[in-house]
């Protein structure tokens, strides 16, 4: 009985990690959903203690929305417009007449909420609050300022509301500062074209495309839906109705809808589409030797705000908060920036892509960096970063890793930046 337990106990222990991707999203298909993956809380996590001596003095954040709706009303209406015209013929299965009711039904619920952000979105961002205040307190103690940034879209807005609600419901006495402005979307959510000058390279495309139809196929769930797949080879384009439902499938997790599409896929289909969709993002936002790194560069303008500012607050010797929320477009670009974990891979191999540039574990919903500074006196300042409130190392030499010099990582940071290839 002993050993037994010893075996249960050690297999417990495995990281998740260590299982491949497939391996992960067999076992839980909402990571197939990529980028629309629901938070991943960060339970029994026990953290590195900081160095003798050293107190928390700045805390800076910036975080992804939390779930939402979908964005664009053609996610709905093209789906639905697809399997009623099917049904009008005759053309669905069981499991067709199924699927319609439920895109229906998902439908009605989304009218007037495109993009909105959902009660489990709410709840994400809240849960994120309470866990920056539990593993911080002393930041939050006192009339302490708190800084809050928002991009002026509502579902960023109230990721940012529902922090500060926790925030201040916690500790009632905090000064607290929110502003939600298309004056701050030039650092929150940038979009300038020339990083996106070797996006539609004919190499880029090349590849994406040949990725794409290796793992595109939707034929299996086509004839699970339709009765008549003479009809459906016709009228139906097959591949992006697969798309569009399956991003509905992994929707339904994020608005905690009552019926499962995802079972409508089988496992190898959901890892297909994340596949797809996981390299189409790295494309567009990692660091691809096909689009020559300009992509993560679109947070230059973030990292460097968030340096500027840490000088700030520190030079003040008040302890202060800055909380900022944006997008995923913003989030995986910084993340990639910043070479975080995996983020910042640099690869010609789609496969390795789809190994190490997770992006469940980059930019899921409620996605969020925390960067915490300590102080001690006659001492450096330390600064440990965080994903998704995980301790993360990083390039730099320390006997105390996941704390390092702050003079050291604004260095290394400021490198990555006099790097930016629009300035050579």
């Amino acid at each position: 009985m002993r050993f037994l337990q010893l075996i249960c106990m050690l297999f417990c222990l495995v990281p998740v990690s260590a299982q491949t991707t497939r391996e992960q999203i067999y076992a839980n298909p909402n990571l197939g959903g990529a980028n629309h993956c629901i938070y991943p809380e960060p339970n029994g996590i026990i953290y590195t203690p900081a160095p003798k001596g050293y107190k928390p003095v700045y805390l800076s954040t910036f975080a992804r929305h939390g779930s939402r709706m979908h964005w664009r009303s053609y996610g709905y209406s093209r789906p639905k417009q697809i399997l009623d015209l099917a049904d009008s013929l005759g053309k669905l299965t069981i499991a067709g007449h199924e699927v319609r009711i439920i895109v229906d039904s998902l439908a009605d619920r989304a009218k007037d909420r495109l993009g909105e952000l959902t009660p489990l979105g709410a709840r994400q961002h809240r849960g994120i609050a309470k866990r920056m205040y539990r593993n911080f307190p002393s930041l939050f103690r006192g009339k302490v300022h708190i800084e809050a940034h928002s991009t002026p879209v509502m579902r960023c807005i109230l990721s940012m509301m529902n922090q500060l609600y926790e925030l201040q419901g916690l500790a009632p006495q905090l000064d607290i500062h929110s502003d939600a402005s298309y004056a701050d979307k030039w650092y929150l959510a940038s979009s300038e074209s020339k990083y996106n000058k070797y996006s539609g390279s004919q190499q880029l495309l090349k590849s994406r495309e040949a990725w794409r139809k290796a793992h595109s196929h939707p034929e299996g769930l086509i004839k699970r839906l339709f009765s008549d797949t003479v009809y459906a080879n016709q009228h139906v384009n097959k591949a992006e109705f697969e798309l569009l439902l399956f991003e509905l499938a992994n929707l339904c997790y994020n608005m905690e809808a009552p019926f499962d599409l995802m079972k409508y896929f089988t496992r190898e289909e959901v890892y297909d589409n994340y596949a797809i969709d996981t390299y189409n993002n790295y494309l567009i936002m990692g660091n691809s030797p096909l689009n020559h790194g300009y992509p993560p560069y679109q947070g230059a303008h973030l990292l460097r705000n968030f340096i500027e500012t840490a000088d700030t607050c520190l030079a003040s010797g008040r302890k202060q908060v800055t909380l900022r929320f944006g997008h995923d477009t913003g989030m995986g670009p910084f993340i990639a920036l910043m070479r975080l974990g995996h983020a910042g891979l640099s690869t010609s191999k789609p496969q390795e892509v789809i190994e190490k540039w997770r992006t469940y574990e980059i930019f899921p919903m409620a996605a969020n960096v925390q960067m915490i500074f300590y102080r001690k006196a006659g001492k450096p300042d330390l600064v440990k970063i965080m994903l998704q409130e995980r301790e993360m190392t990083l390039p730099i030499q320390t006997r105390h890793a996941p704390y390092y010099r702050w003079d050291e990582v604004r260095a290394y940071f400021l490198k990555i930046l006099a790097d930016n290839p629009t300035l050579r």
